[in-house]
């Protein structure tokens, strides 16, 4: 090594999810959202609340202050909202011919898991409560 030049830093994953781990507690635990399911089709599409980081982080980015989103965005948000059950959502809907299909189904299941979005939104560096209102 040269002189002048300093070591970079280092950081471990494990002591950031620690840390992590330490400002969790004594939180107020987030309540529980119920799944989405859609019951009139067989089988019935269950989507769970946006529980993964890239979940919330892509709706987190796609849905404006106001709570309102583009519709170049559905396809997005939609498979974000969706998780695991976007494959069996999509095969019912992708063959239909009016686009506000798409629209209401986001529109519903933001509205459906107002609470968990806006839950983490508060939790995202930069997220703010209200940040769906």
């Amino acid at each position: 090594m040269s002189k002048g030049k300093k070591k970079p830093t280092t950081y471990k994953f494990a002591a950031l999810r620690e840390e992590a781990a330490r400002r969790s507690e004594g939180q107020e635990k987030r309540p529980e959202i119920p799944p989405f399911i859609l019951d009139d089709v067989t089988p019935p599409i269950i989507i769970t609340a946006p529980d993964t980081l890239e979940r919330q982080l892509i709706i987190a980015e796609m849905i404006g202050p106001s709570g309102t989103f583009e519709a170049a965005q559905a396809l997005p948000l939609l498979r974000a909202l969706c998780g695991p059950a976007f494959g069996q959502l999509w095969s019912l809907i992708r063959n239909d011919t009016d686009p506000n299909t798409a629209i209401a189904l986001v529109q519903t299941l933001i509205q459906h898991f107002y609470d968990a979005i806006e839950a983490e939104a508060a939790d995202v560096p930069g997220g703010s409560e209200g940040s769906l209102n």
